[in-house]
């Protein structure tokens, strides 16, 4: 006999709680609800509704990642670099595709005909299609899309916008192409900081337009990749900017007043601080 039965409707069906006496016993044929346990007096469960998917309901994330640098400092390109057998490249795009539902990796522009894209190279990669790197991690990662700058020589800020205006989702997860130690807990960490259900909300406070990890403590020394942001107000302030002669992502994340998540947050999640890691030159390559 079933003395209580309370429904609190929620986003992907409804949590059930139910009351029965202590040695109810329930008549055969009589089903609950999927999810609904009895223990004792009381049981609690969830009724899922059509098509549940805990995602589902969430903001979807796009991850951007961006490698179009021209690898000035590294001697070559430095999207070929491997590390433990892959390309940086192919670890960045890796390290967000569990954590985003869509992935874009942003190139430089079509470089003109006969000019040097990269030091000692005239043209990597077939005329048309992306440089050789580039290829071989799709190649690895097929449902990545690959994005051109639109902008030539205009910094990461426009690299960045080019991936914003390909975005299909109102969440953006930034990362570097030269960042192979990814720690996928952490780029979680970020994208949650920006989501409608997310810490701010929780405390009542307006979800921030953008996110990024402290390196050492202040805001300013906040490094700027990875972050993520709101594609709509941070594909506006990109624009302004650029229009302003800005180039650099710091820039960007200012003039969204990004929240930046404290160390001692996200080193919970990554000790050693390889989620920070880039490749400038070749020294910074594992032995």
């Amino acid at each position: 006999v079933i003395v209580g039965l309370t429904l609190s409707p929620g986003p992907c069906g409804a949590h059930v709680r139910v009351a029965v006496p202590p040695r109810a016993v329930r008549p055969r044929g009589v089903g609950l609800p999927w999810g609904v346990t009895i223990g004792g007096s009381r049981g609690a469960g969830h009724v899922p509704g059509r098509l549940c998917d805990a995602r589902r309901m969430e903001p979807r994330i796009s991850a951007i990642v961006l490698a179009g640098g021209r690898s000035t400092r590294f001697g070559a390109d430095k999207r070929a670099a491997q590390v433990e057998g892959r390309s940086l490249l192919e670890r960045a795009i890796a390290a967000v595709a569990g954590v985003a539902d869509e992935t874009l990796v942003v190139i430089e522009a079509e470089p003109v005909a006969g000019s040097a894209a990269f030091p000692g190279q005239e043209r990597p990669g077939r005329p048309g299609g992306p440089p050789d790197p580039v290829a071989a991690a799709l190649a690895v990662h097929p449902a990545a899309r690959l994005v051109r700058d639109g902008i030539p020589d205009a910094g990461p800020l426009a690299g960045f916008l080019a991936g914003a205006w390909a975005a299909r989702h109102p969440r953006l997860l930034v990362v570097a192409g030269d960042q192979p130690w990814l720690v996928p807990a952490v780029l979680t960490l970020l994208a949650g900081r920006v989501a409608e259900d997310g810490p701010a909300a929780l405390r009542g406070l307006p979800v921030p337009d953008a996110a990024r990890l402290a390196a050492r403590g202040p805001d300013e020394d906040a490094a700027p990749l990875p972050f993520a942001a709101r594609r709509e107000p941070a594909v506006v302030t990109a624009e302004r900017l650029l229009g302003e002669g800005a180039r650099s992502l710091r820039a960007l994340l200012h003039g969204l007043a990004a929240e930046t998540v404290p160390e001692t947050a996200w080193r919970a999640l990554d000790p050693a601080g390889a989620t920070l890691r880039d490749v400038d030159r070749p020294a910074d390559l594992p032995g």
